[in-house]
């Protein structure tokens, strides 16, 4: 039920996000982590007061065509080839929106991920400032949780495998990251933020149908 997969989603996060800072709390742009939290914070309590009235499936199917689109523009076909720049206010939106679908079912990771990509380019700032963000917001969403008096169980042995597979997964991911040239870690980010928007569309179809 949604209620226990949020539970699930947050507590899982929350051990990813802070396992990560360990290794990025050094390379963080403060200035744009502000403007991230202040706009996603606008839709986070929206989302938490609207979790049982707003219509999941479209909303996700919504976030992983942004990704899909995120994840193509950024792309670089020729090495001579420029990322399409998008419009400001149309990313500072999909801040608000991003905040708004995360404070309901904690799954707006994708227009995060699209405005960070377009923001930060850079490696490690790319990476410390999305992290913090994770960590800012999901400790917000846990802390929610317990003032909701919300203890749904999130399902004991699916949340022990996800913690296992996500620690494992993390230390895996850090490795990598430092020794990934700027290039190749952006192509990465693109191609994962397009693999990732098609599963979602295909799964949330799937489990409409």
């Amino acid at each position: 039920d949604l209620q226990s997969a949020r539970t699930l989603l947050i507590i899982v996060a929350c051990i990813q996000a802070y396992q990560i800072l360990a290794g990025t709390y050094t390379a963080i742009k403060w200035k744009q982590l502000t403007r991230m939290l202040i706009f996603a914070g606008i839709g986070m309590p929206i989302g938490l007061l609207a979790v049982n009235y707003l219509p999941e499936n479209p909303l996700v199917i919504a976030l992983g065509i942004v990704s899909i689109a995120g994840g193509l523009s950024g792309m670089r076909l020729q090495k001579s080839s420029v990322p399409v720049q998008w419009p400001g206010p149309i990313l500072d939106s999909m801040l608000v929106i991003g905040g708004i679908v995360h404070g309901a079912f904690a799954t707006g990771g994708a227009t995060i991920a699209v405005y960070t990509q377009q923001k930060i380019p850079e490696k490690d700032l790319f990476r410390g400032t999305a992290n913090m963000f994770w960590v800012i917001t999901n400790t917000i969403l846990a802390g929610s949780l317990f003032l909701q008096k919300d203890y749904s169980a999130p399902g004991w042995q699916t949340l022990l495998a996800a913690t296992v597979v996500t620690i494992a997964a993390g230390w895996l991911a850090n490795r990598s990251a430092r020794n990934m040239a700027q290039e190749r870690f952006t192509r990465l980010v693109s191609v994962l933020l397009v693999l990732g928007g098609v599963v979602t569309i295909a799964r949330t179809v799937m489990q409409a149908s």
